[in-house]
């Protein structure tokens, strides 16, 4: 027993990126071949999970601040191989009383599909596709109507569609005109399509007032309206009638580290843009086309300097996504991690916190000097709880956020 704890060491100190994939599989089959029963092959096996868990778990913290960085990406891709093996004979000695080597347990638990949910990593073939980041964006054109961060006129809303109500008041009033750029701050895209049908009849509405009748989230849930416009269909819409030109979502950098860029091109950046289409790397950040126009995803510190207004629109879920900080991933980032952490926290809440609670990967004050660091000019702001998405205890954000950016 002692000699296997000896080799599986061994083998995880002389890791190298070349050639680490090759010699887990050799170290797996000699484990079985030399191990007498099926039990203590479990049990080894789960222990060298944890291990390889855990460290895949400090890999991702780090990438959290260097996403791009090489070896970090090789090896939380080589550590997830390495647990997806590792599950492959747990699954398989479920299923048999024992395993001849690695081989016969990928024939009996699947591994391809498994293998399929893998993120790849960022390698020299991505890196040269990253140019550097944007520093300057726009037309230059900023209206006396609109106001920096930190001066900003600011639109709570409950759910996410009902700021779509706000934006086209704001142009019925002068506030907005046509052709803006949307900076959709958000842990979802919301960029599902209105079918072709509704999107004409929608065409004839002329006024804010009218519109509000096909919005689903200002009906309460008794009068089970099916409309076309929803939390995720309302994107397109200010698309369709000129609202919006371009979009800048901003995805959670914990999200974003975990899904990392070569296989989010791959599928579609795995969140449901539907229609999405030529998806490449452009200046530092992911690119496509969605409903007829660019769409940039990028992280919070990689956006540009604006030289125009823009519609801002933070959904508050982008702080803390509870789906995805309670997923069977378990993204990092919104746990408790530490004294730190706890007391960073604690003064904003009544219950006592512990590590492991769930918190926003970032504070509002760090959040709002970035924004206003990036020049961002807006006649309005709208703001929304997704309550379906954040805990309870953490609603009282929105209103923090609100008064931030209302103030200078």
């Amino acid at each position: 027993m002692k000699a296997l704890t000896d080799n599986f060491k061994h083998h995880i100190d002389s890791f190298n990126n070349k050639d680490f994939l090759i010699s887990d599989e050799k170290y797996l089959d000699d484990l079985i071949f030399l191990t007498p029963s099926s039990y203590e092959i479990k049990h080894h096996i789960s222990e060298e999970n944890w291990f390889f868990w855990n460290e895949k778990s400090k890999i991702e913290e780090a990438l959290l601040k260097d996403p791009y960085n090489i070896d970090l990406n090789f090896r939380s891709h080589a550590f997830e191989i390495a647990i997806v093996n590792r599950l492959c004979i747990l699954k398989a000695l479920c299923k048999t009383l024992s395993i001849l080597n690695l081989n016969h347990a990928f024939r009996l638990s699947s591994r391809e599909i498994m293998l399929q949910e893998l993120i790849r990593p960022v390698d020299m073939k991505v890196m040269e596709q990253l140019g550097a980041p944007l520093d300057f964006f726009g037309t230059g054109n900023i209206s006396a109507s609109a106001k920096e961060a930190g001066h900003m006129n600011c639109i709570c809303v409950k759910e996410h569609d009902q700021s779509l109500y706000y934006w086209v008041k704001a142009r019925d009033e002068g506030l907005l005109s046509s052709s803006h750029i949307l900076i959709h701050i958000d842990a979802h895209s919301d960029m599902t399509l209105i079918s072709p049908a509704d999107l004409s009849m929608l065409k004839d509405i002329k006024n804010s007032d009218e519109l509000k009748n096909y919005i689903a989230s200002f009906y309460s849930e008794g009068n089970n309206l099916i409309t076309p416009i929803n939390l995720t269909s309302f994107i397109h819409y200010a698309v369709s009638s000129g609202l919006v030109r371009e979009i800048f979502w901003v995805y959670p950098d914990p999200d974003y580290c975990k899904y990392r860029l070569p296989a989010n091109m791959d599928r579609a950046f795995m969140l449901d843009m539907e229609g999405a289409g030529d998806f490449s790397l452009q200046n530092g950040h992911i690119i496509c086309q969605w409903a007829g126009i660019k769409v940039h995803i990028i992280r919070l510190s990689e956006l540009p300097v604006f030289t125009e207004e823009v519609i801002l629109d933070i959904d508050m879920d982008f702080f803390l996504n509870e789906t995805s900080a309670e997923g069977l991933s378990g993204c990092r980032g919104y746990r408790i991690r530490n004294r730190e952490d706890i007391d960073s926290w604690q003064k904003l809440l009544s219950h006592k916190l512990k590590i492991g609670n769930l918190k926003p990967w970032i504070t509002t004050e760090t959040f709002v000097s970035i924004i206003k660091s990036k020049h961002i000019f807006s006649p309005l702001v709208t703001l929304c709880l997704s309550p379906f998405f954040m805990p309870d205890e953490w609603h009282f954000l929105i209103h923090i956020l609100k008064k931030e950016f209302s103030e200078a």
